[in-house]
C-alpha cells in the first residue's frame, strides 16, 4: 500500500491529518485474509523496499493533489513492474475516468471498501507509534452542499449504536462528516463520558464542524460533548451575513455549554458565491463573539491542480481556482486577515502590530503596549491592524 507525496504539514508523517486511515484498514483486512502487507509513505522516503508485492493499493484525497497520485503510480510502475496497481480514495471516487486516463494504473476503486470497513485500522502499518486514533461513528451526511462530495462518495447513510468496543488509545479523533447526525449519537456520548470518567480516554475532537442546526434542536448535546472531552468544537457558516442571528445561537450553545469562546471555531468558506466584502463582515462579528475562524479555500470538486501561493503578489487562474467573485489579492488579503484575527483571539489582544509580533522593540516596551487599545496603541507604533474594523484590499 503507497500514500502518495501529499504536501502536508511537516510536523510529522504521522500528524493525524496525514494518516492514510483507509489504507490502514484495508490492511488489516488484507493481513486477515492472510496476505502479507506492507504500507509505504512517499514523504517518509522513496527508498524502494526489499519486497515484492503482488498487489498495490494507492489512496489518493483531493481531486487537486492528483498530480501527487500519478507521481506515485509511476513510482510503483518503475519499481514494482509485475504488481497490479489499483487507486482508491476521494480522486478516483469522483472523477474515475479521469483517475484512470491520468495514473494508466489498472483499476479504479470508487467508494468506501465495505470489506475493509468492518475492519480496525492497523496502526503497526505506521512507522511512528501515535497516541490517538481515528474512529467513524457514522458515513455519508445528508445536507447537500454543492461544494461538497460526500454525498458522492458516501451515498448511503450508516450509523453505529456504539464504539466502546474500538477504543484502544486515550485521545480519539473523529472522521464523521456529520456526527451529530447519527440518531444513537447520545448513547455514544453517554459511552465516552463514562469512559472519561473512568481514565480510560482523555480526549476528542472531530474533525469536520458540528451541524449547527441540529446543535440548536438538542442544545443540551453541547453539554454532553463538553463532558465527553471534544475539545475545539466547530460550526459551519457557510451562508450570507443574514444568517448571523442562528450562528450566534449556536455559538452561546456551545459557550453555555462551557467551552471558552476562544477555543470555538467558525468555518468560512472563501473564494465562493459570498464577496470578500461580505466575509469580512462576517469575520468582524465572530471577533465581536470572541470566536476563532477557519478559512476553507473553494476548489471546484473536478479541479486537478492548485498551485495556490500566498508569498505572490500576482497569481491568475492558470496557478489556481479563483472564483469570478474574488481576485488573487481578495484571496490573500482574507487568509491575512483570519490569521490576525486569530491571533488576537488566542491571545487576548485588541490589536495586532507588526513591531510587537516580529519583537523589534524592547520586551518591556511591549508589556505596556500590548494591553492597550488599538485607538490608544496607533500612538505610538506603525502598521497596526485592527481586528474590529473592515479591511480594504489594496490590489
Amino acid at each position: 500500500m503507497i500514500n502518495p507525496k501529499f504536501p502536508t504539514p511537516c510536523k510529522s508523517i504521522n500528524h493525524k491529518n496525514n494518516i492514510p486511515i483507509g489504507l490502514l484498514k484495508i490492511g488489516a483486512y488484507y493481513k486477515d485474509k492472510g496476505y502479507q502487507v506492507k504500507l509505504q509513505q512517499l514523504s517518509e522516503s522513496e527508498e524502494v523496499l526489499d519486497y515484492d508485492p503482488d498487489e498495490i493499493k494507492i489512496t489518493s484525497v483531493f481531486t487537486y493533489w492528483s498530480e501527487y497520485v500519478v507521481e506515485a503510480v509511476e513510482y510503483a510502475r518503475e519499481n514494482y513492474p509485475t504488481a497490479t496497481i489499483e487507486v482508491g480514495g476521494i480522486w478516483a471516487s469522483l472523477m474515475p475516468d479521469k483517475c484512470k486516463e491520468l495514473t494508466r494504473c489498472d483499476s479504479v476503486y470508487v467508494g468506501v471498501c465495505e470489506e475493509a470497513e468492518q475492519y480496525q485500522p492497523d496502526y503497526s502499518l505506521l512507522s511512528e507509534e501515535i497516541d490517538f486514533q481515528i474512529i467513524h461513528t457514522s458515513r455519508g451526511c445528508h445536507r447537500r452542499c454543492k461544494a461538497c462530495g460526500v454525498y458522492c462518495i458516501e451515498p448511503e447513510l450508516k450509523f453505529k449504536k456504539s464504539i466502546r468496543k474500538e477504543v484502544i488509545k486515550k485521545k480519539l479523533v473523529f472522521y464523521d462528516n456529520n456526527i451529530l447526525l447519527n440518531p444513537y449519537i447520545e448513547n455514544i456520548l453517554r459511552e465516552l463520558i463514562v469512559l472519561r470518567k473512568k481514565h480510560i480516554i482523555s480526549s476528542c475532537e472531530s474533525q469536520s464542524g458540528f451541524d449547527g442546526r441540529l446543535l440548536r434542536k438538542k442544545p443540551y448535546i453541547a453539554k454532553m460533548l463538553h463532558q465527553a472531552g471534544f475539545k475545539f468544537p466547530k460550526i459551519a457558516w457557510d451562508g450570507s451575513l443574514k444568517a448571523w442571528g442562528n450562528r450566534e445561537k449556536e455559538i452561546d450553545i456551545l459557550l453555555d455549554a462551557g467551552y471558552e469562546p476562544k477555543k470555538i471555531g467558525v468555518f468560512f468558506l472563501e473564494n465562493y458565491d459570498i464577496s470578500y466584502e461580505e466575509l469580512e463582515h462576517k469575520r468582524i462579528k465572530c471577533w465581536e463573539k470572541g470566536v476563532q475562524v477557519i478559512q476553507c479555500r473553494y476548489r471546484p470538486l473536478d479541479q486537478l491542480y492548485d498551485y495556490y501561493n500566498g508569498r505572490k503578489k500576482h497569481q491568475t487562474s492558470d496557478d489556481y481556482y479563483i472564483h469570478p467573485n474574488w481576485t488573487h489579492q481578495q484571496i490573500k488579503r482574507f487568509n491575512r486577515n483570519v490569521k490576525l484575527h486569530n491571533t488576537c483571539i488566542r491571545f487576548n489582544t485588541l490589536f495586532w502590530a507588526r513591531d510587537i509580533a516580529y519583537k523589534k522593540i524592547p520586551s518591556e516596551e511591549s508589556a505596556k503596549l500590548i494591553n492597550l487599545s488599538y485607538n490608544e496603541v496607533i500612538n505610538y507604533l506603525d502598521d497596526v491592524w485592527n481586528p474590529a474594523s473592515f479591511t480594504e484590499v489594496d490590489e
